[in-house]
């Protein structure tokens, strides 16, 4: 089976996003969570240790909890704003930290596992998954695009941006897998109840799994 890394920027990031290679047992699956949450790294181990999947997680102390004070000031996502706000919000040096600890990881696994697979975000409408996207945008083969932020209003100036850049190399559309990631988050992920809750609109349209490539 192909060997395949996914880095996700926070603790459900994979599973909402990569059913296709988690879920269907065609894939050798490892999972890279960056977001050092001690309670969501626990339910990531929680999942992953029940799917018999191995987990990874950065050692850099730090939690992520960006994304609504990023949108109480700026309407979407781009480069400048990104960076000035994350600078901000965790400081210089702990953002070079993450940037060389993501890269020394995803390096060192290609090395090990020569001609595997690197999957990570898109980087649509949340600042820090823009900036796992930039740090990764030479290092991975397909970026995933995020459910459910990406398909918000507000981030369609963005992903059309995006679309200029990227191509969709295919999308994966299986009910049985749209169920069961769900399903599984629901149980796993204690966390992110009022997450699932208050997206149950957009969980309900079973929206398929898509990859994109750089152009």
């Amino acid at each position: 089976m192909k060997k395949v890394l996914i880095v996700s920027p926070h603790s459900d990031d994979a599973m909402f996003n990569c059913g296709k290679y988690i879920l269907t047992g065609k894939y050798d699956v490892e999972i890279l969570t960056v977001e050092n949450d001690p309670k969501r790294i626990q339910e990531d181990k929680n999942l992953y240790g029940f799917l018999n999947i191995p987990l990874h997680h950065l050692e850099v102390d730090f939690i992520d909890n960006s994304y609504y004070g990023y949108f109480k000031t700026f309407k979407g996502v781009n480069h400048n704003d990104a960076h000035a706000y994350l600078k901000e919000y965790f400081g210089q040096e702990v953002l070079d930290d993450v940037k060389s600890s993501i890269l020394k990881f995803v390096r060192k696994f290609r090395k090990r596992n020569e001609g595997c697979i690197v999957l990570a975000p898109l980087g649509i409408a949340h600042p820090f998954h823009y900036f796992v996207h930039e740090v990764l945008l030479e290092e991975a083969d397909l970026f995933y695009r995020e459910f459910p932020h990406s398909y918000k209003k507000r981030s369609q100036q963005q992903f059309n941006a995006c679309l200029s850049h990227f191509g969709r190399k295919y999308q994966f559309d299986d009910l049985n897998v749209h169920e069961a990631k769900f399903d599984l988050s629901k149980k796993f992920y204690k966390s992110q109840s009022g997450l699932l809750f208050f997206e149950s609109g957009y969980i309900k349209k079973q929206l398929p799994e898509e990859f994109y490539v750089k152009l």
